[in-house]
């Protein structure tokens, strides 16, 4: 698992969309200004990645915990064009504990 705690450098890797209008212009403009997808937009979602093999879901799964996969379980999910190796993750260590970091590995493995 590729662990990442610098989100500048989590985003830039994994082509995160920040843009609202390039996300309308795509087709799929979600409620949230800030890009993120509820889940009930799943569906959406993965219809969109599934007839455009460049994107990629990447799932919000707690407070500062970003997996770049689709979870089902997932809190929020967003969109993004870059390297979708399923091993990539961010945690803001500065929100969460060793005993997160734990369950995220082994949920992971």
């Amino acid at each position: 698992m590729a662990m990442m705690s610098d989100y500048i450098e989590f985003s830039q890797e994994i082509g995160l969309i920040f843009d609202w209008y390039q996300l309308l212009h795509l087709g799929i403009p979600t409620q949230f200004f800030d890009c993120t997808y509820a889940r009930d937009e799943l569906t959406m979602l993965r219809s969109f990645c599934n007839d455009h093999p460049e994107f990629h879901i990447i799932s919000v799964v707690g407070v500062g915990v970003y997996v770049n996969h689709m979870r089902a379980e997932a809190l929020m999910y967003k969109i993004g064009t870059g390297n979708n190796d399923p091993t990539i993750t961010f945690v803001d260590c500065g929100l969460h504990h060793e005993e997160v970091l734990r369950g995220l590995e082994r949920d992971l493995a």
